[in-house]
């Protein structure tokens, strides 16, 4: 008796879980390709200075732009290192790794505008000529990023324009996932990006110095007892450390102290987290930037300079 009312009860279940699968072949929500979203670009408060108006932006005259102030940014460090005594050489290097080619870095940057030109075309059923030219000139900016797909548009061949426009989201989709290139595409004149140095904590540091980011993680800050820099930021969830790391500047120069800047975390949609911070060191007390995942892990940071 036991038996059949369990089967009894079991293929109600069972039927409705069938009717609610989807038809083989057909996308489930978690395949669909979604256009992106941009809030760790727009999160820099320089992302304004380089695409205020983005109706206005003409791609061609910003490529130009990047690239001549990458030169004159990355002139103005090194004038900044040779005055402040900055030394890189012999010093261990909390950067962020792999480094990316510093040729392409300036494209990296304007890959999240070319990305939102291109946007209106995601929803266009047939293209204008003059999208088929932005489609085309915006590919051709994306191809100056090693690994990039090959894509041609054209006039008239809407099906082929829509497949080339996907190919192009899943690579920057793809690429965006790599913190190395994620950490390219914020327009930014700071140092960095950094990811500061190991250090082993089994649990959480008794400070005061904390950031709620939600209501099972927060940030904590400690001053520990260690040779050189000696400031570690935390992150715990649950109230269990995740992970912790020494913040550094190293080999741009080493960090004297650091605390949480007044300005509460902002949540970059499904991205994760943009954290408000500051550094004292070589170059001043200045702002710092930190980028956590949605799970809170670190990406990177950038220390102003």
């Amino acid at each position: 008796m036991i038996i059949r009312w369990s089967i009894a009860f079991a293929l109600p279940v069972v039927f409705a879980a069938l009717l609610q699968t989807p038809p083989k072949g057909e996308p489930t929500p978690k395949d669909e390709l979604l256009y992106p979203t941009f809030e760790v670009s727009l999160s820099s408060r320089m992302f304004k200075v380089l695409a205020g108006d983005l109706e206005k932006v003409d791609l061609a005259e910003l490529a130009k732009m990047v690239t001549g102030l990458d030169s004159a940014n990355t002139a103005g460090k090194a004038a900044g290192a040779s005055v402040s005594g900055v030394d890189r050489s012999g010093h261990p290097s909390a950067e962020l790794l792999p480094k990316l080619p510093e040729a392409e870095r300036p494209f990296y940057s304007l890959l999240p505008i070319v990305m939102m030109k291109l946007a209106p075309l995601w929803d266009a059923k047939s293209w204008t000529d003059e999208q088929v030219a932005l489609a085309t000139q915006g590919s051709q900016l994306i191809g100056k990023v090693t690994g990039a797909p090959p894509v041609e548009f054209k006039k008239g061949s809407d099906a082929s324009n829509r497949a080339n426009l996907e190919k192009l989201v899943r690579w920057f989709h793809a690429t965006a996932a790599k913190p190395e290139c994620l950490a390219a595409m914020i327009f930014t004149m700071d140092d960095g990006p950094y990811v500061g140095f190991p250090y082993e904590a089994a649990a959480p540091f008794p400070t005061t110095l904390t950031e709620t980011l939600d209501e099972h993680a927060e940030l904590r800050l400690s001053k520990i007892e260690r040779e050189g820099e000696s400031w570690v930021m935390q992150c715990v969830r649950d109230g269990k450390p995740i992970w912790s790391r020494v913040i550094s500047g190293l080999p741009d120069g080493s960090v004297a102290d650091v605390g949480f800047a007044k300005t509460a975390p902002a949540k970059l949609g499904t991205h994760g987290w943009h954290v408000y911070f500051w550094v004292d060191w070589p170059m001043g007390k200045e702002q710092a930037h930190m980028y956590l995942g949605p799970d809170c892990n670190l990406l990177f940071y950038y220390l102003s300079w």
